[in-house]
């Protein structure tokens, strides 16, 4: 889910950087356990930006949670995955 949220071409950069120039900078981090985990997005924004830059971070949760993820999302999130796997054995 990060990979797909996350990357520079990910929605979470396009949207609120790119189209919005809502944040200098926005990540996703994901932790698993032997439970479900959590997801945490961050964002370094000006602080006139943070209520617009959280109620869109909010928008884009609630469409992934409905309509899920976009097939390109995932191919694109298993390109860099497996690409950052062989640069590890390297």
């Amino acid at each position: 889910l990060c990979t797909t949220l996350g990357a520079s071409s990910g929605p979470l950069f396009a949207q609120l950087r790119e189209e919005e120039g809502l944040v200098y900078d926005v990540g996703c981090a994901s932790f698993e356990g032997l439970d479900r985990g959590n997801v945490s997005i961050w964002a370094s924004t000006a602080r006139s930006k943070l209520p617009k830059t959280v109620a869109r971070i909010r928008r884009l949760m609630e469409q992934v949670a409905e309509q899920g993820v976009s097939r390109a999302g995932i191919a694109m999130a298993k390109e860099l995955l497996v690409g950052g796997f062989v640069r590890s054995l390297q």
